[in-house]
């Protein structure tokens, strides 16, 4: 380009900073985003398609949803090779000032937090049942009691895998996530079209 010295380069062939020991491969990033998007809610997808109307209404809405989420992704993708950040709260802060930046980060940690005491519950909640289907006619032992398993699996599991720098060992928990997701979908899928009348709502007394 004219006016411009010989080798320099433009704002979209700035480099990123290289990792010096990549530990994490393709595969390994693509479970541990299908996990993340898979996440808790997908038992709450028969519920949502119920509400929207049906499979044609919610397939829409889901088309649309997709191209407001790729547009995203591009956008944050064009501003990260603009700014060589390779963190969101860094793009932020690179682009937007020091202020945003740490109003992102804030935001971030809020909904992480959110995040981790909705997991929390639902954990509690199923190792709740799980005892219950260990031990149907015996009282609740101390050992169940959710103010000691929450925090045993909180310090022997969770904090663990937060505490590590790389993510790279989490592509582990995350097939082990995706599989089980997949299992306990299709278990209620097969469920359902076997055995339906155990899953009809029976009408109560008048």
């Amino acid at each position: 380009m004219e006016g411009q010295p010989r080798g320099s380069r433009g704002p979209l062939e700035k480099p990123l900073p290289a990792a010096t020991h990549p530990t994490l491969s393709s595969l390994g990033a693509v479970f541990i985003l299908l996990k993340s998007a898979l996440g808790a809610g997908l038992l709450n997808f028969p519920w949502a398609f119920y509400k929207a109307g049906g499979m044609l209404p919610t397939f829409l809405v889901a088309l649309v949803s997709l191209v407001f989420l790729i547009s995203g992704l591009v956008i944050l993708g064009y501003a990260a090779s603009v700014s060589g950040q390779t963190t969101y709260q860094g793009v932020v802060r690179e682009l937007c000032g020091p202020a945003m930046g740490k109003l992102c980060e804030i935001c971030f940690l809020t909904n992480l937090l959110m995040i981790s005491v909705a997991f929390l519950r639902v954990i509690g909640d199923q190792l709740e049942k799980l005892c219950d289907s260990l031990l149907p006619d015996a009282p609740q032992p101390w050992y169940a009691a959710q103010n000691f398993t929450l925090p045993l699996i909180s310090m022997l599991v969770i904090f663990p895998l937060s505490a590590l720098r790389e993510i790279a060992l989490q592509k582990y928990t995350s097939i082990l996530g995706t599989l089980a997701a997949c299992y306990l979908a299709l278990v209620i899928t097969v469920q359902y079209y076997l055995w339906p009348q155990g899953l009809i709502r029976q009408p109560g007394p008048l």
